[in-house]
């Protein structure tokens, strides 16, 4: 059995996996934000203590035996940055504002090659430098979000390829002392085995494995197999991410990062669908966040026997996007809104924008890096059947549903690679597939293939 920690931007999951990749129970704690003026962080004794009351309830709730487990791995976004000294507490918080913004893009023009998630977490020390000097001469580590829980499990300073350098190696700068930042390793490595103070607080036996992992994108693509040429994975999380691998280095756009070693992530980000789908719930339906499995059917079956209204349209760019146009926070809108227009009609824009966005994102994508032969459904939006259906309608193309533990499978099979189970990912990934179920495109009706259309012009307006 594989345990994993998979800390996204808004909640943290822990997951146990079979050897076989079948996925015996997860956990989910939603993460706290803090909010002052300006700046926004959120706090890293949250997410520890999420991770161990998150193993204790996966392994009661499943009735897990600890004494299975084989290994730990992690996974995570990148971008925030955690800020440790030489005993190992944290003396500067993940933040999520725009403080260092303008330090990054200095860095940006500085270094134009160099990875976006590495210059993040450089910017961020950098900006310590400038505004809180008194502390930085206690760093010891500057770590990204996984890393930090990586360190925390065995206090080992260490980082993926694709998390940050984008390499084995961190870039050549001296903007930041390379000993303070994580060491690159492979995700498939043994970082160290879990600590007696880890173990102590997890409740489980110390010098159990613990593998490197990688960035959740990178785990996303190998959760659910999707790592050769043509294969595509749609990741429905706080961002809505297409990602696909290429032998082929197709140049800097769209470019991720790597995924050794040979292959690059080249891929679209559509900023904050899933918040957005979040604010669609809480603030036009009137429900939690978090639904219920009763709710979420009841939700999923409104959806389906709302009839659309044919003239509204929703620009989903609340958090702002990307690809194909940029757009900045706060520019999305509802187009045709009229007095015969009901809430569940409003919803279903809703739905219906954030797959229009999504499609677009795919069209420029595989304009640079090839049209899909096989797309993997990934996220917390995987929930939202309906919202599938209308997916595989656009793309008219066969979506791949596994389960709601893609992420961490990805992360469980790097940590299979580690202890020697397979040769390499590539024979691990499909080897630890679950069953699957194959959403079967339908023709896209006229309205929806008309709204389209209205939808891509208003937006390449915009």
């Amino acid at each position: 059995m594989f345990v994993v920690f998979d800390i996204g931007t808004s909640r943290l999951k822990v997951s146990a996996f079979s050897a076989t990749g079948q996925l015996l129970g997860q956990v989910t704690k939603r993460h706290s934000q803090h909010v002052e003026k300006e700046f926004s962080w959120q706090d890293t004794r949250e997410w520890w203590s999420n991770a161990c009351t998150g193993f204790a309830n996966l392994m009661q709730e499943n009735a897990l035996d600890q004494k299975a487990i084989r290994g730990f791995s992690v996974c995570g976004r990148a971008g925030a940055g955690v800020f440790v000294d030489k005993n190992g507490q944290v003396i500067a918080e993940p933040w999520s504002d725009a403080r260092h913004r303008p330090l990054l893009q200095g860095l940006r023009e500085q270094y134009p090659a160099a990875p976006t998630y590495g210059l993040t977490l450089i910017s961020k020390y950098q900006w310590l430098k400038q505004n809180q000097p008194a502390i930085c001469d206690d760093i010891r580590h500057c770590l990204h979000a996984k890393d930090f829980l990586l360190y925390k499990l065995t206090g080992v300073g260490m980082t993926d390829p694709s998390s940050g350098p984008d390499g084995l190696a961190w870039f050549d700068q001296a903007c930041a002392d390379p000993e303070l930042l994580p060491t690159p390793a492979l995700p498939w490595t043994i970082a160290g085995e879990l600590t007696n103070a880890a173990a102590g607080e997890l409740g489980c036996p110390s010098g159990i494995p613990v593998a490197v992992g990688a960035h959740d994108g990178i785990c996303a693509n190998t959760g659910c197999a999707m790592i050769n040429e043509a294969d595509y994975a749609l990741t429905l999380g706080t961002h809505a991410v297409c990602r696909t691998m290429t032998v082929t280095n197709h140049g800097a756009a769209e470019r991720f990062y790597c995924f050794p070693p040979d292959r690059h992530a080249y891929g679209g980000n559509n900023w904050h669908i899933g918040s957005t789908l979040t604010w669609m719930l809480t603030t036009l339906a009137d429900l939690p966040a978090e639904l219920s499995a009763g709710e979420l059917g009841s939700f999923n079956e409104a959806m389906v026997n709302t009839k659309p209204d044919p003239d509204l349209l929703f620009l989903p760019y609340l958090g702002g996007q990307t690809i194909p146009e940029k757009r900045a926070l706060g520019s999305g809108s509802f187009q045709g809104l009229s007095l015969n227009t009901d809430c569940n009609q409003m919803l279903l824009a809703v739905f219906r924008g954030c797959a229009f966005s999504v499609y677009r994102t795919y069209q420029a994508l595989s304009g640079i890096a090839g049209d899909a032969d096989r797309i993997g459904l990934t996220g917390g939006g995987i929930v939202f059947t309906p919202w599938l259906q209308l997916l595989s309608n656009l793309f008219q193309k066969e979506m791949i549903l596994t389960d709601s533990g893609v992420e961490g499978r990805g992360a469980a099979i790097f940590c299979a690679v580690a202890l020697g189970d397979f040769r390499d990912v590539f024979e691990a990934a499909p080897a630890m597939q679950p069953e699957s179920t194959i959403i079967q495109p339908e023709q896209l009706d006229e309205l929806c293939a008309e709204q389209f259309e209205t939808f891509s012009r208003l937006s390449s307006q915009t």
